[in-house]
């Protein structure tokens, strides 16, 4: 089983900060609830009336950090699927979770990068819903999405495949500048099982999706190719990884 090393624990940090004032303004929201009916019942309106606005205030914080933390729970979720899926490759592969890399000035998060004998692999995780579109040339793809309410929207994205391409060009220029000249792979992976994807063009990244149980070939993508490192060479790509 592959060693998952989480390089950054800000996401998960900023789901329980949110989450932890979610509940906070909810229980705020119904104490303010309850303190008002005796209150109303009793005609003393000079004391209901600020209850009634803490009760309406708590209400919509309460409203915002649960659409910040559910938004932060899908980015979760998504790590952790990504994370169980490198962990079925083999003891030799090392994988790390949310990276910081920096070239010229300019800073990108990897989702994953995965280090092993058939090289140094950098994937981009996707936790979205709906039906994704797009050009593997193009810059931006579309997602189309049903409503609560049953009502049809689309809205377009930054192109992971772009995005990836970026990442894994700051990684290897760190890289290089630091002595390692191991060429970087890509890899795009859409872990929601909701998620149809359907991309056109030639795809220099390969995209995979689990609603398209294409697990197994984001596995066999990395796995099924002429070795390249050495374990010593692993070792020394792990530790300069592990600093960044």
């Amino acid at each position: 089983m592959a060693q998952i090393i989480k390089k950054n624990l800000n996401l998960e940090e900023e789901y329980e900060e949110q989450k932890s004032k979610f509940k906070t303004s909810l229980f705020i929201c119904i104490g303010c609830f309850i303190g008002f009916l005796p209150l109303s019942a009793l005609s003393l309106g000079i004391l209901a009336i600020p209850i009634m606005l803490g009760f309406l205030i708590s209400g919509v914080y309460a409203a915002i950090f649960h659409k910040k933390y559910s938004i932060l729970e899908s980015g979760v979720f998504g790590e952790d699927e990504l994370s169980d899926i490198i962990k079925r490759l083999p003891d030799e592969y090392y994988g790390f979770q949310n990276t910081s890399v920096c070239f010229e000035g300019k800073k990108s998060e990897l989702d994953m990068i995965v280090v092993g004998p058939t090289g140094v692999f950098v994937i981009e995780n996707k936790n979205m819903n709906g039906h994704i579109v797009g050009d593997a040339e193009n810059s931006h793809w579309i997602q189309h999405k049903i409503g609560r309410q049953g009502g049809e929207y689309s809205k377009e994205f930054y192109s992971p495949v772009k995005q990836v391409g970026t990442h894994v060009y700051r990684l290897a220029k760190n890289m290089r500048n630091n002595g390692f000249n191991t060429y970087v792979n890509a890899a795009v992976y859409f872990s929601n099982p909701e998620a149809t994807v359907s991309i056109s063009g030639e795809q220099k990244t390969p995209v995979f999706s689990c609603s398209n149980d294409e697990t197994d070939g984001l596995l066999a993508y990395i796995q099924n190719r002429q070795a390249v490192l050495s374990v010593s060479d692993i070792n020394k790509l792990c530790a300069f990884i592990n600093k960044l």
